[in-house]
């Protein structure tokens, strides 16, 4: 049951939909919002960034969520008169409300219109986008396990938090050049400059038996990442210092009995560089499915995850993925 400011939103006739490439009607409940101020300072004359990690430097700005919903009218008419009663009850609200969920409760506010599509015999699609400005940080403990091997950040696993490395990018790369300073007249100058800001970019798979796991999963790597100090990463075999000032973003979620999956993305600026070795992905060719740390297939039920209308939005599926004709 969804409700918004205690009222349940089938009240307006409105049903949890899917988010893009999930099967769940929320995106965002699970991000790592980005942190606010100066994170790091570029010295011209040094190699790298000083990164600014100290608990006095640590601020956060809030996380967008979003919700997707099924708007179900008798009719046209009777659709615009269902938003017309959600319209006036948002204008009525003056401070932040409480977003219920099967996910948990969030305080939050109204951040942009309201974005419905009309489908068609009373059906509309509608999403909505709710600030939460202050997100509170995880309090579930690191697991205890340690490693000094290939996956781990600050040596706990990412097998640990049931997690697996599907791709990343960056950490083979020479580092963007710092800014060039100079003056020339009448042709073309340069300045040889030092090596700046260095970064790395992972896809990373949770996988559980259930979302309150998952989502425990997620917020022991986001508590890990908005601590004091830098990361010790190692993704193959080589260790890296890093931090993240982005956090993270949290998609493709598929809730399914014994089996949870979510995808993270996160970017790491790197305080010092390693070097770099081969890396092996957990991820098969496909995309179908993930590896885990053994190699063996995690099956993926892909009728699961089939979004409740096609992709021109012209039909909604039912129970047994047949289309209902709209127009």
């Amino acid at each position: 049951m969804y409700k918004l400011n205690g009222i349940p939103l089938v009240n307006y006739g409105i049903h949890p939909g899917r988010a893009p490439l999930s099967n769940v009607a929320l995106e965002g409940f699970l991000d790592m919002p980005e942190r606010l101020g100066k994170t790091f300072h570029d010295w011209l004359d040094d190699e790298g960034l000083e990164p600014y990690v100290e608990a006095d430097e640590i601020f956060f700005a809030g996380r967008t969520i979003t919700f997707y919903g099924l708007l179900a009218g008798e009719n046209q008419q009777d659709a615009v008169l269902k938003l017309r009663e959600l319209y006036e009850d948002f204008g009525r609200i003056t401070e932040l409300v409480t977003l219920s969920t099967d996910w948990g409760d969030f305080q939050v506010y109204l951040k942009e219109k309201i974005q419905v599509r009309y489908v068609g015999q009373g059906w509309a699609q509608i999403t909505m986008r709710l600030q939460q400005p202050v997100v509170p940080l995880p309090a579930d403990p690191l697991p205890e396990e340690r490693t000094i091997a290939q996956y781990h950040i600050d040596y706990v696993p990412f097998s640990a938090f049931g997690a697996f490395i599907a791709d990343t990018s960056g950490q083979y790369d020479r580092p963007e050049l710092k800014a060039a300073e100079f003056t020339s007249y009448n042709q073309e100058g340069y300045q040889l400059t030092k090596i700046g800001q260095s970064e790395i970019d992972l896809v990373i798979w949770f996988v559980a038996t259930d979302m309150p796991s998952l989502q425990a999963n997620v917020g022991r790597l986001h508590a890990l990442l908005a601590a004091p100090g830098t990361r010790t990463i190692n993704i193959d075999d080589t260790e890296r210092e890093g931090f993240a000032v982005d956090g993270f973003t949290v998609a493709r979620i598929r809730n399914a009995p014994g089996q949870c999956l979510a995808q993270v993305r996160v970017k790491l600026l790197m305080a010092f560089a390693g070097t770099p070795l081969v890396n092996e992905y957990l991820l098969d060719n496909k995309l179908q499915g993930i590896l885990d740390d053994q190699g063996r297939f995690i099956q993926i039920d892909r009728k699961q995850y089939l979004e409740l209308w096609d992709d021109r939005g012209y039909n909604i599926l039912d129970d047994k993925l047949q289309p209902i004709k709209l127009g």
